[in-house]
């Protein structure tokens, strides 16, 4: 008995793509497929273009739905609730298949045992590879993923894992899931040297390449998600991408001081610039007609625990004017490039400064000292003396309501008959004495 192959194609807003991604399946070598395509309600003409197509459909078992959109991730998990065979073959609707792309998969996965298949990527329209074929080692998975979105993955070994719902409209879900499957599942990827995938890439689609923000969001999330269960090839990761990188990256910065005018114009004439460092003590001098400073530290995102810039002689601390940080008790957080700081100079000001800063280390997001471990921190001390201020508060106004309560009281008791004649005869008696 051959393998059946259920093949899962989603669709969002792909009117001119799938077409050529159903045909393409239409066309392959191997028959025992069964095709499930789930429209995650496109609001072009997408519904109509696949609903023709499908009426050209070889396969016995043709399945479509159209649902409101709930994102790739809950996409392919309502799939992989439904569907029946032997392998499951995720398929993106802008992307077509060479005519041997199944057959291929399903002879490297009978041949070697193997729980996921996976090829290398092609980008059609130059021919150019995206992604090469690679020999599976857990480590260089790490480093950074070449197993497709479109591989054969055994339907035995997926069982009840399912597509990180965290993930949904992020990137780096298929990673995710083939990471859960090795580690969780003990799967068997194994490249396959055959054939390829045409892979288109848009620039408004998932497969668009340059979000590199959203791609290490996603990536460091994977990371601390798998970390206890591969520390070694975690630790590796991290060194690479990270700890390697950031520091040849910091120790390539500047700082630099532009000095303005009384205007407060600044030019790449009229500055200073020093290395940046992990911590850093400038001192420097400006001109007496200059009104204004702006220090630029690096220019690349940078987070300090703290900046200060003080008169020399009378070392009174300046407060900025501006700046492009995310003040937070004392730290500055610059999370976008080209980090400002711009202060006002008075006439009567000295013109020598001292500039000081402390950078956190960005080393390792593992270790205690990483930044975002110690601003936690900090917010959650915050969080906790909040939580205290309120709770004084509380206090306050109940005593304040007590208080109120009790003068009530009291004034209706001065007030009544009974409290009147005691005090007159207590009078009398004070006036004779």
């Amino acid at each position: 008995m051959k393998p059946v192959i259920s093949v899962v194609v989603t669709c969002y807003n792909h009117e001119q793509f799938i077409e050529e991604c159903l045909r393409s399946l239409f066309a392959q070598t191997y028959p025992h497929i069964a095709l499930y395509v789930y429209n995650d309600g496109s609001t072009d003409q997408s519904e109509h273009v696949i609903l023709k197509v499908l009426e050209d459909s070889p396969f016995e078992e043709t399945y479509y739905e159209c649902h409101e959109n709930c994102g790739l991730v809950k996409t392919r998990n309502k799939a992989l609730d439904h569907i029946a065979g032997d392998f499951v073959l995720f398929v993106d609707s802008d992307d077509f298949l060479p005519t041997n792309f199944v057959e291929e998969l399903v002879n490297t996965a009978v041949e070697s045992d193997a729980d996921i298949v996976y090829t290398c990527l092609k980008n059609p329209a130059t021919q150019a590879t995206v992604i090469d074929i690679h020999e599976y080692n857990l480590e260089t998975l790490f480093v950074g993923n070449y197993i497709s979105a479109t591989s054969l993955i055994r339907r035995e070994t997926i069982g009840e894992i399912r597509y990180d719902e965290y993930l949904n409209y992020k990137k780096l879900e298929d990673y995710d899931f083939y990471l859960n499957l090795i580690l969780n599942k003990s799967a068997k990827p194994v490249p396959n040297y055959t054939t390829f995938l045409n892979y288109r890439i848009l620039e408004n689609s998932m497969s668009a390449r340059n979000n590199l923000l959203k791609h290490y969001v996603a990536y460091v999330y994977i990371l601390n998600k798998y970390q206890s269960l591969a520390t070694t090839e975690v630790e590796h990761a991290v060194n690479i991408h990270f700890n390697q990188n950031l520091q040849r990256t910091f120790l390539a910065q500047k700082v630099t001081i532009y000095i303005g005018d009384e205007e407060g114009k600044f030019t790449e004439g009229n500055m200073l610039q020093f290395p940046l460092e992990e911590l850093g003590n400038i001192t420097f001098e400006i001109p007496a007609t200059s009104s204004y400073i702006r220090i630029d530290l690096s220019e690349i995102p940078s987070f300090y625990e703290a900046v200060t810039l003080t008169e020399q002689e009378s070392g009174q601390k300046l407060v900025p004017i501006f700046t492009n940080a995310i003040i937070f008790n004392q730290s500055y957080l610059f999370p976008n490039p080209d980090p400002q700081i711009l202060y006002e100079i008075s006439e009567d000001s000295e013109r020598v400064y001292n500039l000081q800063y402390q950078a956190y280390k960005v080393e390792s997001l593992h270790s205690e000292d990483y930044v975002i471990k110690i601003l936690a921190q900090a917010l959650l001390d915050s969080s906790s003396k909040a939580e205290e201020i309120e709770q004084c508060k509380l206090d306050f106004e109940q005593q304040k309501q007590q208080l109120e309560e009790i003068t009530v009281q009291y004034n209706s008791v001065i007030s009544s008959r009974r409290w009147t004649i005691p005090t007159k005869i207590i009078n009398f008696f004070r006036r004779k004495q």
